[in-house]
């Protein structure tokens, strides 16, 4: 392994219908901050408080933003060009705080590409954070051929049992 590909950011992906994607992510997202390293979470398709975003709010090394409304897109029903318009904001915001971030990450980003809210495209500079020593975390539920090409790490969240299906409802503290 040569120097440069060790100083080199890494693309990780977290997918799949199980919990945990944006759970990992908080996990990174903790060590890093723990090691002095600053990082950014842009949270995509939600705006609602969550455990993180209020840890955030005492940890001067972890931005978290986030883009979207209190309703998670639905397709068919929710303004798609209001939520085109918050995702451009929130990868215009990614881009900006990318460059000083040791750790950037996307949640819920392959949930807007999926939609069609983010053309794929436009995700191609957030990859080039990663040349300048970034490590980038996407989130959501599928990832397409394109973009597997563009990752170092791909790990799918199987849900095999859970709760949500016996009618228990996300837990503050839990889910969020």
């Amino acid at each position: 392994m040569t120097v440069s590909d060790t100083a080199r950011g890494r693309v990780h992906a977290y997918i799949g219908d199980g919990k945990g994607k944006t759970t990992t992510a908080c996990g990174m997202l903790m060590r890093a901050a723990a090691y002095d390293r600053p990082v950014t979470m842009v949270q995509f398709l939600k705006n609602r408080k969550t455990g993180e975003l209020l840890f955030s709010r005492s940890e001067p090394l972890i931005d978290i933003v986030q883009f979207g409304t209190e309703e998670f897109f639905v397709p068919g029903k929710s303004d798609i060009l209001q939520f085109r318009q918050l995702c451009r904001q929130g990868l215009d915001y990614a881009l900006k705080k990318g460059v000083g971030s040791s750790l950037l990450i996307l949640d819920e980003v392959l949930d807007a590409v999926d939609f069609g809210l983010i053309v794929m495209d436009d995700l191609f500079p957030v990859f080039e954070l990663c040349h300048n020593g970034t490590e980038i975390v996407l989130t959501g539920r599928r990832i397409s051929d394109e973009l597997v090409c563009h990752c170092d790490l791909i790990t799918e969240m199987k849900n095999r049992l859970h709760y949500y299906d016996k009618g228990v409802q996300a837990r503050e503290g839990i889910e969020y």
